[in-house]
């Protein structure tokens, strides 16, 4: 099968000046259709830094410097902006953490996704919103008609996060970047929009890559799991075997995780990815 999106050696540095740091270190990554992939690592390896590298958004200082993406049969780092405006938010969704702070706060949601979709789509203003009001119902929205009208202030965390997944999905993308979409939610809102995510894939075909600290998160959701460190995946496995025999740095994920959630770290094996699963 060919793969949807084709990563090759894409390098990505900060340039400061105390110096230029290498967020993303010649990586190598695919992503089939319809697949479910989780990018794991700590904080600061580098794994947000490639899902905007992806799209060519990395803010200044951070700069492209190397490397391919090929998503779709075209090179997305040598398409003129305007172009990759057209794929942005149409052939790719991005779910960024904390939307609230991504969202116009002087726009009210329901216009937010219909906007969203008028940038990407012959349609009316009639037909955006009422496709929006779906959209918001079939979040997990109650009573949507009413919260359609409502500005992200009035929303709590898990509604705005929902808001996200509503306006990713709204052109029917292929891909789907989720970077840390369950950040500062409680557990229970955490399941609710892991559940929503996966299962908005499933009924358009999308591809999903989640970018997460959690490897709880990958055992329950992911089909394929990459390890970065450094700026580098040192690892891609099928998520079952990665759990299997994970190299240190997954191991050391993996207890990081544990530990997280009150359990005691110990060698992957099955027994504790039916506790990661929980």
């Amino acid at each position: 099968m060919e793969p949807l999106l084709d990563v090759r050696q894409l390098t990505t540095d900060y340039v400061t000046y105390a110096g230029t740091v290498r967020a993303v270190d010649r990586v190598d990554l695919q992503v089939f259709p319809g697949e479910l992939i989780g990018v794991v690592g700590t904080a600061a390896s580098g794994k947000s830094t490639l899902a905007y590298s992806i799209l060519n958004l990395v803010p200044p200082p951070g700069r492209i410097v190397g490397g391919e993406v090929w998503f779709e049969g075209q090179n997305l780092l040598t398409l003129p902006e305007k172009r990759l405006q057209q794929v942005r938010g149409s052939r790719i969704g991005l779910i960024v953490p904390d939307p609230r702070r991504h969202l116009n706060p002087l726009m009210r949601v329901g216009d937010q996704i219909a906007a969203v979709m008028r940038a990407h789509q012959r349609v009316g203003k009639a037909t955006a919103q009422a496709r929006a009001r779906d959209l918001i119902a079939t979040v997990g929205i109650p009573d949507p008609e009413w919260r359609m009208r409502s500005y992200p202030h009035e929303l709590s965390g898990g509604m705005c996060q929902r808001i996200a997944i509503a306006m990713a999905v709204a052109n029917n993308p292929n891909l789907i970047l989720a970077d840390e979409p369950t950040a500062g939610l409680d557990v229970t809102v955490q399941v609710q929009i892991l559940d929503l995510l996966r299962d908005a894939a499933r009924r358009q075909g999308s591809a999903t890559m989640i970018v997460t600290r959690d490897l709880g998160i990958v055992a329950h959701y992911c089909q394929r799991v990459a390890v970065m460190h450094e700026g580098r995946i040192v690892e891609v496995a099928d998520t079952r075997a990665f759990f299997a025999d994970a190299g240190p740095i997954g191991q050391s994920l993996l207890r990081a995780t544990m530990l997280a959630r009150g359990e005691t770290a110990a060698a992957p094996d099955s027994d504790t990815v039916a506790s990661a699963r929980r």
